[in-house]
């Protein structure tokens, strides 16, 4: 099978947000079947040729679809998927891609249900959900990373068909040996939307509370009350793959809108589970359907339910190192980038 992946970009310096995941995704996906990558980040339209389809060829594709033709129609892609880059959904795009390539075409929302329009204040999408203005039903199928996410695919978005694909790792890419501890608790996220509550409740108060732990937050929004935890800006992937390693209990809180759909994931537990790390997260419903709880990972309810469980692991290195090894474990058994792939290649076969 030859796949053509169009994606944002792979480059791990210019985002700390998907670059990782999708380095290990494309990688595994190589294994698999013959892939080429075009990265979008840089082909975008300008303003004039943005008001001109929007006001007189409304029918026409953008100019840098001519461009993707002409460099992978030798290539005959089977399969082309579009990662989560919004404006190839334009139906001229897509309908110019299907004359032209005659192939199927696959679209990977990596934030579902992040992104509905239910979340439409996400200040990422500039205040509005890209699915008001962009259509997946004009596609063959989509890929998401939530199970409760599919029926609204369906049902509300017109997929044709969805394969829910939960994220993955490589374990090669986290190192799993134990470093010298020099954190108590560490929480690695880009920012604190959508999960203020679970923030404030996991670390703001249970730091101020907790004055002999230290609690180490990796963010870039120091405006956020983050109690007595330490702050240090967004890291290079090398030293995102330290701290949690030099941490007695890693914190994995995950945002409101995929916490409270089912079995939405996100890819925090399965790299801290890749790691070896004690993990602690807030009530995701569906968790149970990745790792067990209380045997492979802690979820904590509210303020005392934190306090009391990060007071217990401080207090019982044993139990942390085999919280550590069974998620570890488990990661590698069910949850890596290769198994994911073969998965998504039975889909694309069947599509």
């Amino acid at each position: 099978m030859k796949v053509l992946c169009i994606l944002p970009t792979l480059n791990l310096k210019s985002t700390f947000g998907a670059a990782p995941y999708l380095n290990q995704f494309i990688s595994a996906l190589r294994k698999k079947a013959k892939v080429e990558v075009f990265e979008s980040r840089d082909h975008k339209p300008s303003f004039v040729e943005r008001a001109f389809h929007k006001f007189i060829m409304k029918n026409t594709p953008y100019s840098y679809m001519k461009l993707i033709v002409k460099r992978y129609h030798s290539f005959s892609p089977d399969v082309i998927i579009f990662i989560h880059d919004f404006r190839w959904l334009y139906e001229p795009n897509v309908n110019f891609l299907k004359k032209k390539l005659d192939c199927k075409l696959l679209f990977y929302d990596l934030e579902a249900p992040l992104d509905f329009p239910e979340y439409s204040i996400n200040r990422q999408y500039g205040g509005a959900s890209p699915w008001l203005r962009f259509n997946v039903s004009c596609m063959d199928g989509a890929i998401i990373p939530s199970k409760g996410a599919a029926e609204y695919f369906l049902n509300k978005l017109g997929a044709k068909k969805v394969h829910v694909m939960y994220f993955s790792v490589d374990p090669t890419w986290y190192p799993s040996d134990r470093l010298e501890e020099k954190y108590d608790a560490s929480f690695l996220g880009l920012s604190p939307f959508y999960r203020e509550k679970d923030i404030t409740n996991m670390i703001s108060i249970p730091s101020r509370k907790l004055r002999d732990l230290r609690f180490i937050v990796v963010s870039n929004f120091n405006a956020f009350d983050f109690g007595s935890a330490e702050i240090i800006p967004s890291l290079n992937f090398d030293a995102y793959t330290t701290i949690p390693r030099q941490s007695k209990i890693s914190l994995s809180i995950t945002r409101a809108p995929f916490a409270k759909v089912y079995a939405s994931s996100v890819s925090r537990p399965f790299e801290l589970g890749a790691m070896k790390c004690c993990v602690v997260s807030n009530v995701c419903l569906g968790i149970e359907e990745w790792f067990h709880v209380g045997r492979e990972i802690l979820v904590v309810k509210d303020i005392e339910d934190a306090i009391e469980t990060y007071n217990w692991l401080i207090e019982n290195p044993d139990v942390r190192r085999e919280f550590g090894e069974r998620i570890h474990e488990r990661v590698l058994k069910e949850h890596t980038t290769e198994k994911r792939t073969e998965e998504l290649i039975k889909f694309m076969e069947n599509s």
